[in-house]
């Protein structure tokens, strides 16, 4: 049996559920939670280089992880922490734009436009490649997962799922004010905007992102066209995780 060979689980022995996870789809409040719960979190906040780096080149990586994975894998229960294809879209080219990473050098080559590129071009780009993008772009549902996630947990509803497993599984009572660094963003006012075709760069996000009071809302990258192409790339996201197409 083949597992975990992409977007390794988060799994303890002792913890009786597994938990499945896909880049910016909260998987660092996940996985901060997870580290809690199994009494890591303080040799993870001392970690030097980040929770995530913890995670792939401490924790995931002992000899012992993956014998122990594949010995419980049939025997807990799966849960999978999922999130709105619309949001999550957009948070990919604004992650890949800002850090400059995931290949963006390469789409703004790729799609001809030294100046940036645009949400629509970026989705036009991620179509062209078939699924064959970074982690942060790709889709979150993999082939088969249904043979073994049986459980979604949705972002959109983030602290009363993490309360519903605590309960459940009588898990620690976890304070997720601490635990989750509270973005910049929570106390702005947003603003819808244009932004659909609009080239971005690093720049362009400073300018839009740092306001002191107002950034864009996330209606502003869709139109038509865009809306059309994410549907497109995310078919079987919207289609597993029961997200409606008309909803963002």
């Amino acid at each position: 049996m083949r597992i975990c060979s992409y977007r390794i689980p988060l799994f303890h022995p002792k913890l009786p559920i597994i938990l499945h996870w896909s880049n910016k789809s909260g998987c660092t409040s996940l996985t901060t939670w997870f580290f809690y719960q199994i009494n890591l979190l303080p040799q993870v906040l001392n970690h030097s280089q980040g929770t995530h780096h913890f995670k792939n080149n401490v924790y995931i990586s002992q000899p012992q992880y993956n014998q122990q994975l594949k010995r419980y894998f049939k025997h807990k229960v799966h849960y999978k922490l999922v999130r709105n294809p619309y949001h999550r879209a957009v948070s990919s080219f604004l992650h890949a734009c800002l850090f400059n990473c995931c290949g963006w050098p390469k789409m703004v080559q790729a799609m001809g436009n030294q100046k940036g590129l645009s949400f629509k071009r970026f989705l036009e780009y991620v179509a062209s490649r078939k699924g064959r993008v970074d982690n942060h772009i790709c889709p979150q549902y993999r082939h088969h997962e249904e043979t073994y996630v049986t459980k979604y947990l949705y972002l959109e509803q983030y602290e009363k799922e993490i309360r519903r497993l605590e309960q459940q599984y009588h898990l620690k009572n976890s304070s997720l004010s601490r635990l989750n660094k509270q973005s910049n963003h929570t106390h702005k006012k947003t603003k819808l905007m244009d932004l659909a075709e609009q080239p971005f760069t690093k720049q362009t996000y400073h300018q839009l992102f740092q306001s002191p009071s107002v950034i864009p809302a996330y209606h502003s990258f869709y139109h038509g066209g865009t809306k059309t192409l994410v549907r497109q790339i995310f078919r079987k996201d919207f289609q597993m995780y029961g997200y409606d197409l008309n909803t963002f």
